[in-house]
């Protein structure tokens, strides 16, 4: 009897590995936990892309945005992201699945490809993938409910909170929680997204989408999710190198928009954009130090004026004592508040004048 008992447990081991593996459950989870960590989690409630051209629709987008999510995490949603992360695969099982699942690639390079956008980011929903038609039926959608996005939301998140507790040298040699080479291309993936949503989302987009299109919580998550993953991911390279200073830029990035700037407060407008609040890395260091220094040259220019220009501007006359440089210059310097910026004009005198 123990034997025909046993033979019978082997068969229904066999037939149960012979299965194929479905991810339906695990989409199921990933709607369920992405929705709970984007409405509690902290980020889905203020706009971190927040331009400052906003019309009033896009302020009652924010306001409807917030009312759906909270501003702060709830503890609940940190023990959740402890067991997804260090209880379970769950990073390497859903980049691995955001790389083979056919549906799950479609719904992303629709998500960053510029040429396939129809909404912004921001607008994304999270939604079933079953929708109700009557009291008790429910009838499958025929999209997927932005089923590339969810995956790699829950996807960010975990990934953004393992760091945490990554060193580089778990990073670099342990492969934990990705190779390098997988971080690659994770890295290749959000900065499409975060350039899209920073740049591209109310530029090329048609008027009527991006304005009258209401603000998600689920799409403002996704961004916050985006750009905190990136740049945590930019200051380890910065530290011990994940990849190549190129992969983290984008082409020709406001170079069009400085090489337009005439005065110094075209170039500090600049300064509120978007992709250097949110995403600065995509910038070249030595394009936003060219900003930096235009910036302080036109400042310097406006108030102490060029000889090019020949409209120096009348300086501050301050007398020196040959014998008392540093005490007569500190207490000058000291008096002089507001006009510190403008030109100091130095008359050194001795005893005799």
């Amino acid at each position: 009897s123990y034997t025909k008992k046993g033979q019978v447990k082997e068969k229904k081991d066999v037939s149960n590995s012979s299965q194929k593996y479905s991810t339906t459950a695990l989409f199921a989870l990933c709607r369920t936990y992405g929705c709970i960590i984007a409405r509690w989690g902290g980020s889905g409630k203020a706009d971190i892309v927040g331009r400052a051209s906003s019309s009033s629709s896009s302020r009652q987008s924010s306001d409807v945005s917030s009312s759906d999510a909270t501003d702060k995490a709830d503890p609940l949603v940190q023990s959740l992201l402890n067991v997804m992360c260090f209880s379970t695969p769950i990073v390497k099982t859903l980049w691995a699945i955001i790389q083979s699942d056919q549906h799950v690639v479609s719904d992303l390079y629709a998500l960053i490809d510029e040429n396939k956008a129809t909404s912004p980011i921001r607008c994304l929903t999270i939604r079933p993938r079953y929708e109700r038609t009557g009291v008790l039926s429910l009838v499958s959608r025929r999209d997927d409910g932005n089923l590339g996005s969810t995956v790699l939301y829950v996807f960010l998140c975990c990934l953004a909170h393992a760091l945490i507790l990554t060193d580089d040298i778990e990073l670099h040699d342990m492969n934990k929680p990705l190779p390098p080479h997988q971080i690659r291309r994770c890295v290749l993936v959000l900065k499409k997204l975060l350039y899209r949503a920073c740049c591209l989302d109310s530029v090329k987009l048609p008027k009527e989408s991006s304005s009258s299109c209401v603000s998600n919580y689920f799409g403002l998550a996704l961004i916050a999710a985006a750009s905190r993953t990136m740049r945590d991911m930019y200051d380890r390279s910065s530290r011990r190198p994940l990849c190549p200073p190129k992969l983290w830029l984008v082409e020709d990035l406001l170079e069009k928009e400085i090489r337009r700037c005439k005065s110094r407060d075209d170039y500090v407008s600049l300064l509120s954009l978007p992709v250097l609040r949110v995403c600065p890395f995509l910038v070249s260091f030595k394009r936003r130090l060219r900003l930096f220094e235009r910036i302080v040259t036109t400042d310097r220019i406006s108030i102490q004026g060029s000889n090019d220009t020949h409209d120096l501007q009348p300086g501050v006359a301050v007398r020196i004592m040959r014998g008392r440089v540093l005490e007569d210059g500190l207490i000058h310097l000291n008096n002089l508040g507001g006009n510190l910026r403008r030109r100091i004009v130095v008359q050194y005198i001795s005893h005799a004048g």
